[in-house]
């Protein structure tokens, strides 16, 4: 079976400026595993003496990295909505459960968003790119954009999820009358109303948010990496002394 592109959201690039600093690391990696071998009780990698631009790419990559696992979760979630309820677990499991466990995951791992970004603009106050006022500022402004996602997720985790309407009303009565054996007919069309039908309903009215709100972080994300990679660069690059010995 061919490998599937899972790209409902698409991911972070890394600044092309960065790409050839990352390969200069590479090889000082390589030499430092040979020469010293992997450190005991440590699972990051050697990387040697860097110098300050070469840290800040390390920092960006870093931050590329963990924002594209948490996109890649997205749309594996997404990925697996859709195709509910052809999933056939390796156990019994009520399909009504199995679906309201996967939407809650998708707000659950978009949460991870704002962590990652509190960090990275920790980071970007380490290397004085920012300040206090300017960090926060920036934090703000993405819990502003995307009030209503951290909301909803901060009300699957904390407290009793919400699940009303006519489509959930219908999964439920399916549910039930699947429990006991029975089938759910429609009044108006006399057709037998099964699992399918009724979560297609249900996820359905998720999908197309889970994709516009991925795809607007996403966007939002790559934007300020792009930005505050280029300025994080220069002034690195720049031999600046009051840049050059801050980590990120």
């Amino acid at each position: 079976m061919p490998n599937l592109k899972l790209d409902f959201i698409p991911e972070l690039k890394m600044p092309p400026f960065y790409i050839e600093v990352m390969k200069l690391i590479q090889s000082k990696m390589i030499t430092a595993i040979k020469e010293n071998g992997l450190p005991p009780n440590e699972t990051g990698i050697p990387t040697g003496n860097l110098t300050g631009c070469e840290r800040s790419a390390m920092f960006i990559f870093e931050w590329v990295s963990e924002v594209n696992e948490i996109i890649t979760n997205l749309n594996i979630v997404i990925y697996d909505l859709k195709r509910l309820p052809q999933i056939k677990p390796p156990f019994q499991v009520s399909p009504r459960d199995r679906l309201y466990l996967v939407i809650r995951t998708y707000f659950s791992e978009f949460f991870r968003f704002r962590e990652c970004f509190a960090d990275f603009l920790h980071g970007l106050k380490l290397a004085k790119i920012l300040n206090k006022e300017e960090k926060n500022w920036y934090l703000n402004s993405f819990n502003t954009i995307f009030k209503n996602v951290i909301k909803l997720r901060n009300t699957m985790t904390h407290a009793q999820a919400n699940w009303t309407g006519e489509d959930h009303l219908m999964l439920s009565l399916v549910e039930s009358n699947y429990q006991f054996g029975n089938k759910l007919i429609g009044n108006a069309t006399g057709e037998c109303i099964d699992y399918t039908k009724a979560i297609g309903r249900v996820r359905e009215n998720y999908i197309p948010i889970m994709i516009a709100e991925g795809n607007d972080a996403s966007r939002i994300l790559d934007q300020m990496t792009q930005g505050f990679a280029q300025i994080l660069f220069e002034q690195m690059s720049s031999g600046n002394p009051n840049t050059e010995s801050t980590e990120p």
